[in-house]
């Protein structure tokens, strides 16, 4: 028995003790180097830089090694560093451009986001590639644009302000694939779509093109998923506290022969959001409420969002450049602890309030470019048929340790002054059509036509006037 405890305690201490490095990658501007790729060449283990440029390794070996930090189009660097047992190395690495590469480089056309930077718009374009690998989602992206201020009220699944050029609410308008967000309900919301599902970011402030045809009168925030026409399969799984889970996954297969290609976009996102908060919690029996705040945890605020995502048609073949249709299935749930308004220290927390919605949406989208593409045809057809309820009908209270007792009024929920169980149903029928004609190098003549049909139907059993 003292010959195993005397193992463990060398091995804990060797784990300990073990060598580590940190440090940042950035290029000769200062421009940290998101991606970039960081391995120690005889071991093999490696990382990735993330958002602000960092890098962390650890479980090294002890003595010298060789430090390999790679991004393309920049110079490889080789570093030769030594550890001692139990050290943590820091170090700031800065790549050179590969000029050498840059001459072996043949522009054969620009890409999608270079033509929409020259547009005669106010529009920033941000591309996801250097996201992919990285455990973030669209908000997270939108956030390192300028101008662009996202703050979100708590944990996953909370709600979000987006505020583009000090202007907010129905000023800014955003889009998927060049459809009002909107309409798709909670279910699609931008914190929900991960890297690996976006192509690039679309931000306009000011003048919004006609394509978009909404009344964003202070800019516009359009999230493109349709990216490549090869075939590809990728995913990524996320874990992290409060029991925060969050999977996606994206394919595509394409026939080379006859250009029919089939698409699948989807994630799983779920939280219990159950991280501590200071509160100064109020005595059932006296109705008083504490002189000091103590910190308790939050017990009805788990959140849970899926969205599956399917499309056949054509890419790139002789009568479209894409032609798909498409069937989306999207659900959202979730716990509401507090007033989503409160303001400081809630006094009561809610026990049973939650918000649940379904979303099934039929798309048809349809890309041409005729005549060497001097007139582009872009057009869409969308029909949403999304049910929501909202759920007030708890006949007790709870405090903020999770207990509960009896009301005095058994008629009232915890919210409002009588229990709700409101459903909503919404139809809501969208297309577009939008054709642009090049009459030269610098002009060019636009006709866009928007149709949007939109029917809600309401009941309550509990409560008439809804």
């Amino acid at each position: 028995m003292r010959a195993f405890l005397l193992i463990f305690i060398i091995l804990l201490s060797c784990k300990l003790t073990a060598q580590s490095l940190r440090g940042t990658v950035q290029s000769v501007h200062g421009e940290p180097l998101v991606g970039a790729s960081v391995y120690e060449k005889n071991s093999g283990r490696g990382v990735v830089v993330d958002f602000d440029g960092r890098f962390y390794l650890d479980k090294l070996d002890e003595g010298k090694q060789q430090l390999v930090v790679s991004y393309l189009g920049y110079k490889d660097k080789f570093i030769d560093i030594k550890l001692s047992k139990g050290e943590e190395k820091v170090i700031d690495v800065v790549l050179m451009f590969n000029q050498s590469l840059l001459d072996e480089f043949k522009l054969i056309e620009k890409t999608e986001a270079t033509k929409i930077r020259e547009e005669s718009f106010a529009v920033e374009v941000v591309e996801s590639k250097g996201f992919k690998n990285l455990s973030t989602n669209a908000n997270d992206i939108l956030a390192r644009v300028s101008g662009v201020n996202l703050r979100q009220s708590g944990g996953v699944g909370s709600a979000f302000t987006l505020t583009l050029n000090g202007l907010s609410g129905n000023q800014v308008r955003i889009f998927l694939d060049g459809v009002p967000m909107d309409y798709f309900g909670s279910s699609l919301s931008l914190n929900n779509f991960s890297a690996n599902l976006i192509d690039r970011i679309e931000v306009y402030k000011g003048v919004v093109p006609i394509h978009l045809s909404s009344d964003a009168l202070g800019g516009a925030i359009n999230v493109l998923t349709k990216g490549r026409s090869s075939t590809y399969l990728d995913g990524s799984l996320t874990l992290g506290s409060f029991g925060t889970r969050l999977a996606s996954l994206n394919a595509q297969h394409r026939f080379k022969s006859s250009g029919l290609t089939f698409r699948l976009k989807s994630y799983y996102n779920s939280a219990e959001n159950n991280y501590k908060v200071p509160v100064f919690p109020v005595d059932f029996t006296t109705g008083k409420e504490a002189e000091d705040s103590i910190w308790v945890e939050r017990f009805h605020d788990a959140y849970l969002s899926s969205m599956a995502w399917l499309e056949a048609g054509w890419t790139e073949v002789s009568f479209a450049d894409e032609l798909m249709f498409g069937f989306v299935t999207a659900m959202n749930y979730k716990e509401l602890q507090q007033d989503a308004n409160a303001i400081g220290q809630a006094k009561t927390p809610y026990g049973e309030v939650t918000t649940e919605e379904q979303k099934k949406i039929v798309n048809l989208s349809y890309r041409k470019g005729f005549f060497n593409d001097r007139l582009k045809v872009n057009t869409y057809a969308v029909y949403v048929d999304g049910n929501t309820l909202s759920k007030d009908t708890a006949s007790v209270r709870y405090d903020w340790f999770g207990n509960s007792a009896p009301k005095l009024d058994n008629t009232t929920g915890e919210i409002e002054l009588r229990k709700t169980l409101l459903s909503l149903y919404t139809k809501n029928s969208l297309s577009n059509v939008n054709m642009e004609w090049a009459m030269g190098e610098k002009s060019s003549l636009a006709f866009n036509h928007s149709l949007n049909h939109l029917r809600i139907k309401g009941e309550d059993p509990l409560k008439e006037q809804n």
